[in-house]
């Protein structure tokens, strides 16, 4: 949450962090976004949301839009691409057009300033972020600042895609996770599904194993598959090819050339 630097009567973000005691969190303005389902799930997952306000000043921001910066330039460098790839597995290097959505940056905050921890390549959240951001309240004279709508994701999915497949549009996008129903985020699942619904697209939410290989497309039952959102949390490459043979079932129950086919991105 951004200070609004124009008032001179704001106290600082470290002072609000330390005295501020609002809950601006209304669950009613929450609720009134869902149907009975996502209410129900969320009422089970209140774990999901804090009515505890955390602030940082403009200059926090400004350093960690900074970093992001930073850490994007070195990416895109010949140099680091050449040292990370000298380490990595072999389908690392195969580029297939797409940039994959949802990065995320995390930061830690210390009288120091912010520091970076983590990049996330695929970050959960992002959605319930937004809804919980339209459900603020205003709190000690503070502004409450979201920074993207859900025309914003959509816009950032469609991109992935027209990065591939610039003359067309998805027809069926798979929401993808081991057991999804089983998922702490699976609400997110379903925020998702309505998202891409509501923008024309069909949707749905699938467990790998309900996935078929054949006639050099995926299927999802009798529907071929054009787009899947990843939400697999395999984070270690050290650990894919186990997964994968894990998960191999017969009669072609997965993609059979990963490197060719991508799973975890794009068809």
């Amino acid at each position: 949450m951004a200070i609004d630097k124009k008032s001179e009567t704001l106290p600082s973000a470290k002072l609000l962090n330390k005295l501020c005691a609002c809950q601006t969190f209304d669950r009613h303005v929450l609720e009134k976004q869902m149907d009975e389902r996502l209410k129900n799930l969320f009422i089970q997952r209140l774990n999901l949301f804090s009515s505890t306000t955390v602030f940082i000043s403009e200059i926090q921001y400004a350093k960690m839009a900074a970093l992001i910066t930073v850490c994007e330039k070195a990416i895109n460098t010949p140099y680091y691409q050449q040292k990370a790839l000298s380490t990595a597995p072999s389908i690392a290097s195969f580029d297939p057009g797409a940039k994959g959505a949802f990065t995320a940056y995390d930061f830690h905050l210390s009288d120091e300033g912010p520091f970076i921890i983590e990049i996330n390549t695929n970050a959960g959240g992002t959605l319930i972020n937004l809804v919980l951001g339209q459900a603020q309240e205003q709190c000690c004279n503070t502004n409450i600042h979201v920074g993207c709508t859900k025309n914003d994701l959509m816009e950032m999915f469609l991109n992935e895609w027209k990065l591939q497949h610039p003359n067309s549009t998805p027809e069926l996008i798979a929401i993808v996770d081991d057991s999804p129903q089983e998922q702490s985020l699976y609400p997110e699942f379903l925020l998702f599904e309505k998202l891409f619904k509501d923008h024309g697209f069909k949707a749905v939410i699938a467990d790998p194993v309900d996935l078929v290989f054949k006639d050099n497309a995926l299927w999802y039952e009798d529907q071929k598959v054009s787009m899947v959102y990843n939400r697999l949390m395999v984070k270690f490459s050290s650990l894919l090819p186990d997964y994968m043979r894990g998960r191999q079932l017969s009669s072609g129950r997965w993609v059979e050339d990963l490197r060719r086919w991508q799973f975890f991105k794009e068809f």
